[in-house]
């Protein structure tokens, strides 16, 4: 548990921080645009594809983009783009040196949230895929979605996902009145206060 809540709460070193957080930061972007530009063409480890000169991959961070986004995509379904989202957050709190409230909460919040969206995605009618390729609900939304339907039906997995989702919203901080401080860029440090305040 203290290792879980150390993950939230920045280091006395300030320098530190920003390094943390913007470590952080590089790598929810860098997932993001793995996970945006996935190709089923590309290689990964269930594909045999094949890189020649003229052939490189088409996923914007490489082989690495590729095998990554292939494998959160295969296991969250699109609620993958929430990965970076969560990076991305933790990557600003620890720029900014800010603790992060209730850090338990907020994980169990994430986690739910990673896991019920999938499992809403698993319930839709009909057979969606990404890019006509992968189902949009991943191997983690089948398999949720199946055991809700197999002991609830169909109407009690609606409503377990849909309190799910209720519950993972409360532990938003944009929730807790917080969203107009992120915005207003007080929140931030005064090195990035003024861009903060110029792009929003």
């Amino acid at each position: 548990m203290r290792l879980l809540t150390g993950i939230f709460v920045p280091t006395g070193n300030r320098r530190l921080n920003e390094l943390i957080g913007f470590l952080l930061c590089v790598s929810a972007l860098l997932l993001f645009l793995a996970l945006a530009s996935y190709s089923p063409l590309d290689p990964s480890l269930n594909s045999a594809s094949v890189l020649t000169g003229t052939h490189v991959a088409r996923n914007w961070i490489g082989v690495v983009g590729a095998i990554i986004s292939d494998l959160a995509l295969q296991f969250f379904g699109i609620g993958a783009f929430l990965l970076p989202v969560f990076f991305g957050v933790l990557g600003i709190r620890w720029f900014a040196s800010r603790k992060i409230q209730s850090p338990v909460a907020k994980s169990l919040g994430g986690i739910w949230l990673i896991v019920f969206t999938p499992a809403m995605l698993a319930l839709l009618p009909g057979n969606w895929r990404w890019l006509n390729a992968i189902p949009i609900e991943g191997l983690l939304g089948r398999v949720v979605g199946d055991v809700l339907i197999h002991y609830l039906n169909l109407a009690g997995a609606y409503i377990v996902c849909a309190s799910s989702f209720s519950s993972s919203a409360s532990t938003d901080p944009c929730s807790s009145g917080r969203c107009s401080k992120l915005l207003d860029g007080s929140l931030y440090p005064p090195a990035i206060r003024g861009i903060v305040v110029l792009g929003l």
